[in-house]
C-alpha cells in the first residue's frame, strides 16, 4: 500500500532540473574534469543488527520486472543514521507539514535551488513503511527510495521518529533520487553517502532544526565499516562531498574493485 505523498504547494517555483543545475555549477570552472577510477577493497558484509553493512548485491533492486536500471528501487539496507548521531535527543516528527520546511531549507542552502517537484516524500508509521516496502522488509529498514529520475516522480519513504534520525535518513534517500540509479551498486551507495554527508554539513553549519548538536559527521571512532562511506571520506581529502556526488552521478568518479593497470 502506498500513501499520500507530499506535494509542494504555493507560489514558489520548484526546480525540475535541480541536479542538472547543480552539476552545471560544479563543472562550470572545471574544464579538465574527466572520468576517474579509484581502487577499493571488496564490499564489507556485516550484521544488520550490529550496525552498518554494505553488500554489493543489495545496493539496489528493481521495482518490477519491467523496470529499467534508472528506475530501480534503492532499498535501504546499509545506511544507519545512528552512526552519525551524538545521542542527544531531538523532538519527535510525525507530520509532513512539520518536516518539509526543514527539508526544503536544507536542500536550498546546500544546492542553491528549490526542492525538486519530482521527488515525493512520505513519512510513515512502522506498519506503513513495511507495507510500502513489500517483500524483503526487515525491521532495521528506516527508509527507502523508488527512483524514477527522468521518468516520473521518485518516491522516498521514511519512518517517523526523532527529527535528527528522520533528517539524516532523508538526506541519504534524497541522494539516491537526484540522479538515475547507477549500474554499479557500490557507486550508487557512494553517491548517496556523498550527498548525505554534504547534507549533514549544511544542517550543522546553519543549525537547521536546532540539529547541530545532534549530528557528528565523522563516525570513524564508532567503528563504521562501509566501503562506500570509506571511499567518500578518503576522496574528500581532495574533492568536497557535493562535488563527489555530482561526479558520481555523472559517472565521472567511480569505485573500482580491480587494480588499475598502468603502463610505463
Amino acid at each position: 500500500m502506498y500513501f499520500s505523498a507530499y506535494s509542494p504547494v504555493g507560489s514558489r517555483a520548484y526546480a525540475a532540473g535541480s541536479l542538472d543545475n547543480l552539476v552545471g555549477r560544479v563543472y562550470a570552472n572545471d574544464v579538465t574534469a574527466s572520468r576517474e577510477t579509484i581502487e577499493m577493497p571488496r564490499p564489507y558484509r556485516g550484521s544488520k543488527s550490529g550496525g552498518s553493512e554494505y553488500d554489493g548485491k543489495n545496493g539496489s533492486k528493481s521495482g518490477d520486472a519491467n523496470d529499467e536500471p534508472h528506475s530501480q528501487v534503492a532499498r535501504e539496507y546499509h545506511f544507519v543514521a545512528d552512526d552519525f548521531l551524538t545521542g542527544i535527543a531531538t523532538k519527535a516528527i510525525n507530520k509532513r507539514e512539520e518536516l518539509m520546511p526543514l527539508v526544503e531549507e536544507a536542500f536550498e542552502k546546500r544546492t542553491s535551488v528549490a526542492f525538486p517537484h519530482d521527488i515525493a516524500i512520505t513519512l510513515c508509521t512502522p506498519v506503513e513503511l513495511e507495507q510500502a516496502f513489500g517483500a524483503g522488509f526487515t525491521p532495521d529498514v528506516q527508509g527507502f527510495c523508488i527512483n524514477r529520475h527522468g521518468r516520473g516522480v521518485s518516491e522516498v519513504f521514511v519512518k517517523r521518529g526523532e527529527l535528527a534520525h528522520v533528517m539524516l535518513t532523508l538526506g541519504h534517500e534524497i541522494g539516491h533520487a537526484l540522479t538515475p540509479t547507477l549500474r554499479d551498486s557500490r557507486d550508487e551507495e557512494a553517491k548517496a553517502f556523498a550527498f548525505s554527508l554534504a547534507w549533514m554539513e549544511t544542517i550543522r553549519e546553519h543549525n537547521i532544526g536546532g540539529l547541530k548538536v545532534a549530528i557528528q559527521p565523522n563516525p570513524a571512532k564508532n567503528g563504521l565499516h562501509n566501503v562506500a562511506f570509506n571511499f567518500v571520506m578518503d576522496t574528500a581529502r581532495r574533492i568536497p562531498f557535493i562535488e563527489q556526488f555530482a561526479q558520481l552521478g555523472k559517472g565521472m568518479l567511480t569505485i573500482n574493485q580491480k587494480p588499475e593497470q598502468i603502463t610505463i
